[in-house]
């Protein structure tokens, strides 16, 4: 039986972790565990000394350093890529970045004569302004990705508005949406995942607490969200922020002088998925303020514990609620989000059916996701040889 072979590639990978690498990691581990898929990830060289210890294949293109501790590949540097590539002949390639390695990716693509898909994942034109603060060359830049988008064969986003915001960069290709998944799901001891809690962390259990995940930077709109639990007059209502990141200094800065240090537990980045999974446990809404992302895995994560996810009304994650019933909305107004607030957290009744339907709506598996993913990708490489 011939397996089909699948390229996917990628502009940072781990250890350097982001949202595009985690949907990466989950879509080749889950595809490669197929007997008839075979898949290989083709992304930058990192830091000396790490080794992936993967289920798949990973090529490793040479980088150089750019900011933030990321860096730009440099795949023509290096004949590593091209000769695994074509050792490797994948049937189809999927990049999940218009940048220097998906433009390599589908160079490659077109040499070798394969069918090439391009996930759209990130307002980069936001990206863009944040870095240059010119919205000149934040278009000039958006016009380069929306060229990149127009050679390929297939182009995939993650939601109807995230489709949306293609269309407004100047995209008018077929667009089609492929949804993302969680590796998250309810654990067979909820009762041992809190007592690890307990010996870490001192969390009320008053039925009142606001959970936010995430990184914490400028991006995440958190500010908003302290903002809106100044105006919380419920004081049993508690904020539990979990990550870390290049804001959270300053987070905790304005949480003091504002006078909310007492409402807001920061705990700092945790890694040890059991003890995440507590915080959802205990947690009674998930609050996530974000206007730019635009297929938050966090609220997946939290659907999957049974947990419903508060968001900004017309943000391109809110493609996941349907309003009241397995998710909630508010507008971006501190005041009157915290009026919802204090609503939904006192009506237990709508809470636990908002969760559980998210549950059953939002927080599918990747191993659900897949064979939709798969059939797609076997479509594609179909109409392709005709």
């Amino acid at each position: 039986m011939s397996k089909t072979k699948i390229a996917l590639f990628v502009d940072t990978y781990y250890p350097k972790i982001d949202g595009v690498a985690r949907v990466v990691d989950n879509y080749a581990r889950v595809l490669n565990s197929y007997d008839d898929v075979e898949c290989c990830v083709f992304c930058p060289v990192v830091e000396k000394g790490y080794k992936d210890s993967f289920s798949y294949d990973v090529i490793r293109a040479k980088s150089l350093p750019f900011v933030a501790s990321y860096r730009v590949p440099t795949p023509g540097l290096s004949s590593v890529p091209k000769v695994a590539f074509k050792d490797f002949m994948p049937d189809i390639v999927h990049s999940h970045s218009p940048f220097t390695l998906g433009h390599y990716g589908l160079k490659l693509a077109k040499k070798y004569k394969v069918p090439y898909v391009t996930t759209f994942h990130s307002k980069y034109y936001e990206d863009f302004l944040q870095q240059t603060h010119s919205k000149a060359i934040s278009k000039v830049l958006v016009d380069y990705i929306v060229h990149y988008y127009n050679q390929v064969d297939a182009v995939w986003t993650v939601g109807p508005s995230t489709a949306e915001t293609l269309r407004e960069y100047g995209y008018k290709g077929d667009i089609t949406i492929v949804d993302n998944a969680t590796t998250m799901a309810y654990p067979e001891n909820p009762d041992e995942c809190r007592r690890l809690l307990a010996e870490h962390f001192s969390i009320p259990k008053t039925g009142k607490n606001l959970l936010f995940v995430g990184r914490i930077t400028k991006q995440k709109n958190l500010i908003f969200m302290l903002d809106t639990i100044r105006y919380i007059k419920d004081k049993d209502i508690k904020l539990i922020v979990v990550g870390d990141g290049a804001e959270l200094k300053t987070l905790k800065q304005y949480a003091a002088k504002k006078g909310i240090s007492d409402s807001i537990i920061f705990t700092g980045e945790i890694r040890d998925q059991m003890l995440l999974k507590s915080f959802y446990l205990e947690s009674d809404l998930f609050f996530f303020p974000s206007t730019y992302d635009t297929s938050t895995l966090v609220a997946r994560e939290a659907a999957a514990l049974k947990v419903p996810t508060l968001m900004l009304r017309g943000c391109n994650s809110a493609d996941l609620i349907v309003e009241n019933q397995n998710g909630f909305l508010c507008d971006e107004n501190p005041q009157t989000a915290a009026a919802e607030i204090e609503s939904i957290l006192s009506s237990p009744e709508l809470l636990k059916n908002a969760g559980k339907a998210a549950s059953e709506t939002i927080g599918l598996s990747w191993e659900q996701r897949m064979p939709e993913v798969l059939e797609r990708y076997r479509e594609i490489i179909n109409n392709y040889k005709k």
